[in-house]
C-alpha cells in the first residue's frame, strides 16, 4: 500500500449543489473499514428522513470499494461519486450525497453531473479547510538510553527523519520514535545508535501500521 490521502479524523467536509429545484447535499468522512462506512451512511440517512435518495461510495486502503445508487437509475450516482473520490486520490473515505427531489427529472446525464458536482464541492471544501491528511505505513522504534546519550539519540533520529512520538524520563530515558516504513530507516537508525553508544543503547521495532504522516 502506498501513501494516500484521507479526511482528517473528526472532520466532515460539506458540499451543496442545486439543479432544477433538486437539492444535493454532499458529505465526506474518514472510514477505515466497511462497518464504519456503512454506519456513516445510515447516520446521514437518519439525519435526512425526508430525502428521496441517499447515494454513496467508499474506498478502503486495501483496494476495496463500494457504490450505491439508492434508487436512482443505475450508474448515475454511486459511480460518479466514486470517480471524484478517486480523482482526489482519497482512500479510507466515504462520500454521501443526499438528494431532495424538486419535482423535475434530470435525466441520466443531469444526475451524473449533479452527483459529481456535489461531491466535488465537498472535496473542494476539504482542501480549503485543510481537512485532508496524508497516511502511510509506519513503524515505531522503541529504545532506552542514558541522559548523557539523549542528545546524540535526538540527532540520529533527525538524520533518519523520525518523529518522536513519546518520551518517558525515569532512571533512563525511553523514547518511542515513528518512522515511515521504507528504506529500513528504523533498523538503520537503531544500528547506528548501538554502534555510537558501544552497545549501551538497545531497542526494538514494532509491527507496521497505518498512521498520519
Amino acid at each position: 500500500m502506498q501513501e494516500f490521502k484521507t479526511i482528517k479524523a473528526g472532520c466532515e467536509p460539506l458540499g451543496i449543489y442545486a439543479e432544477k429545484s433538486s437539492k444535493f447535499i454532499a458529505y465526506l468522512s474518514r472510514a477505515t473499514c466497511k462497518s464504519e462506512a456503512q454506519t456513516y451512511i445510515e447516520q446521514k440517512r437518519a439525519e435526512h428522513p425526508h430525502a428521496r435518495h441517499v447515494c454513496s461510495a467508499w474506498l478502503l486502503p486495501e483496494g476495496i470499494s463500494h457504490v450505491s445508487d439508492d434508487g436512482e437509475p443505475s450508474k448515475t450516482a454511486g459511480i460518479p461519486i466514486l470517480s471524484v473520490l478517486q480523482h482526489y486520490e482519497l482512500q479510507a473515505c466515504v462520500g454521501v450525497v443526499v438528494r431532495y427531489f424538486g419535482g423535475i427529472l434530470l435525466g441520466t446525464g443531469g444526475l451524473k453531473r449533479a452527483y459529481s458536482t456535489a461531491i466535488e464541492k465537498a472535496c473542494e471544501d476539504a482542501c480549503m479547510q485543510k481537512q485532508l491528511v496524508s497516511m502511510g505505513i509506519v513503524e515505531n522504534l522503541v529504545l532506552s538510553c542514558s541522559y548523557a546519550l539523549y542528545g546524540s539519540v535526538q540527532s540520529c533520529i533527525a538524520r533518519y527523519q523520525g518523529t518522536i512520538a513519546d518520551t518517558l524520563f525515569e532512571t533512563s530515558i525511553q523514547v518511542t520514535v515513528r518512522f515511515i516504513a521504507q528504506d529500513e530507516r528504523a533498523k538503520r537508525c537503531l544500528e547506528e545508535l548501538k554502534d555510537l553508544s558501544r552497545g549501551q543503547i538497545d531497542g526494538f521495532i514494532t509491527d507496521r501500521y497505518v498512521h498520519e504522516i
